[in-house]
């Protein structure tokens, strides 16, 4: 009865009322209409986001059901189905047989497990060598937790280009090193020394060359070591510094103070040598400062190297190869990084053992 445009109409209340209605219902149809197309051209362009970036990506709601997989994620994990609609956590321990550290993913599902607003940054070690980077953050929603969002990266190039920069750093680092510590000064002095001992004692001349020749022993035979027992590398010490002493005598004091678990944990061999002979290549050593060197282990299971700061006033420069050696080196047995620091008139270096 409204499509007459001719004719006069009454309207009535009711009349107005549906009239109004379906003006309501019309419109809201066509709001619905366009903001469906509207989400759908968003949805349509994350889509070709997600998937055209080379990551893969997973994401699960509340309640930890699958609701998106990627193809790249599919082919990083070697998943031979599409995980949607299954419960992430069994997808997560299924790929644990892929990585060769298991425990450091089951630490991540644990943590996930227990704090569902917890972020994850990750590298992991597949068994087929290819190295991924795996972040997993909390998808947020009005301040709730309303899912959660996985992203692995394969970093296995650049991972490897850094290795390769780090070995070449070190195969120059350990040159460095040798030639400092098989050096002409350090002979010249030890030969000196014993030059005046054969005419004074030779007793001490006899034990003065058999110490002598167990250090150059020592440092011929960890040339291509990566690690020795801290034992090992504190005998070598012991026949070092009874060569020092009898320079320096009371003048030097090196105190060892290493409890016994801690000796047969592991370092980089020469590290001791190294921070001795920078220490007294930097400070004064005399009667009336004599230069005291502390090496003890602490409670957080690193090496503790500790002498009095006392700068000779004419010292070379130093080039810092002596430190940049031990930190390289280290580079590539732990991720725990030595440490170096002058704190008033005490320097510390502080160097990780190795299980």
């Amino acid at each position: 009865g409204y499509d007459s445009l001719f004719v006069h109409k009454h309207w009535d209340d009711d009349d107005l009322l549906v009239l109004n209605i379906c003006n309501e219902v019309v419109t809201s149809s066509l709001k619905r209409h366009e903001t469906e197309q509207s989400v759908k051209e968003s949805l349509s362009i994350n889509n070709v986001i997600i998937e055209s970036t080379s990551d893969g990506i997973l994401l699960a709601n509340k309640a930890g059901q699958i609701i998106y997989c990627n193809d790249n994620l599919m082919r990083m994990w070697r998943l031979g189905f599409n995980p949607v609609g299954a419960d992430m956590f069994p997808v997560i321990e299924r790929a644990m047989e892929l990585v060769t550290d298991t425990a450091e993913i089951a630490a991540v599902i644990d943590e996930v497990r227990s704090d569902p607003a917890a972020q994850i940054s990750v590298e992991l070690r597949l068994t087929n060598g290819t190295v991924l980077e795996v972040l997993s953050v909390a998808h947020e929603l009005d301040g709730k937790v309303a899912g959660r969002v996985w992203s692995c990266r394969d970093i296995t190039d650049r991972t490897d280009s850094e290795r390769e920069r780090i070995e070449k750093g070190v195969a120059q680092a350990q040159f460095e090193s040798l030639r400092n510590q098989i050096n002409p000064h350090f002979l010249f002095n030890s030969l000196n020394v014993l030059s005046s001992l054969v005419h004074i004692d030779a007793d001490l001349s006899e034990k003065f060359i058999d110490q002598l020749a167990r250090s150059y022993r020592y440092l011929l035979e960890q040339k291509g070591k990566e690690l020795v027992p801290l034992k090992v590398e504190t005998d070598f010490i012991r026949s070092f510094v009874f060569l020092l002493k009898i320079r320096f005598e009371e003048k030097l004091q090196v105190n060892v103070n290493i409890s016994a678990s801690s000796m047969e944990q592991l370092i980089a061999p020469l590290t001791l040598q190294l921070l001795i002979e920078n220490a007294v290549k930097h400070n004064i050593v005399s009667v009336e400062e004599p230069l005291i060197i502390d090496i003890y282990d602490d409670a957080m299971g690193c090496l503790v190297v500790r002498n009095n700061v006392q700068l000779r006033m004419n010292s070379m420069p130093s080039t810092g190869l002596g430190l940049k050696n031990i930190v390289s080196r280290y580079a590539l047995l732990t991720e725990r990084i030595p440490k170096f620091k002058i704190d008033g008139k005490e320097y510390t270096a502080v160097i990780p053992l190795i299980k």
